[in-house]
């Protein structure tokens, strides 16, 4: 059973509901696993027989921008990276400092 911190939750739901398949995530204040981060974090897992790393990358930033999260290097803005091991052919876009707080009042939803 996977464990959601609550304050990552909608993040998490967002992106699975456009077909995202999320790996971990953590609020960053929510302690429920040794593993969780220190601020929120989400990591998305992409099949490259279906995704190109660099595209993306940029599709869930692109994604997550209309919902509200807004990117960059100062306070209270996110980051977003991707990454790929050729040891086992993992590819994962990262995506560091975010937390539902950041989502758009209604949840980016029309």
């Amino acid at each position: 059973m996977s464990i959601i911190n609550p304050g990552i939750r909608r993040i998490v739901a967002l992106l699975n509901e456009a077909g995202w398949e999320t790996c971990d995530s953590g609020d960053g204040e929510t302690r429920r696993c040794a593993c969780d981060r220190d601020v929120g974090y989400v990591v998305v897992k992409l099949d490259l027989d279906r995704f190109d790393l660099e595209v993306a990358t940029v599709d869930v930033y692109e994604f997550l921008r209309t919902h509200g999260i807004v990117f960059g290097h100062g306070p209270g803005e996110a980051l977003i990276s991707g990454s790929y091991s050729p040891i086992d052919g993992l590819a994962l876009v990262n995506v560091h400092g975010v937390h539902d707080r950041m989502l758009k009042s209604d949840g980016g939803r029309p």
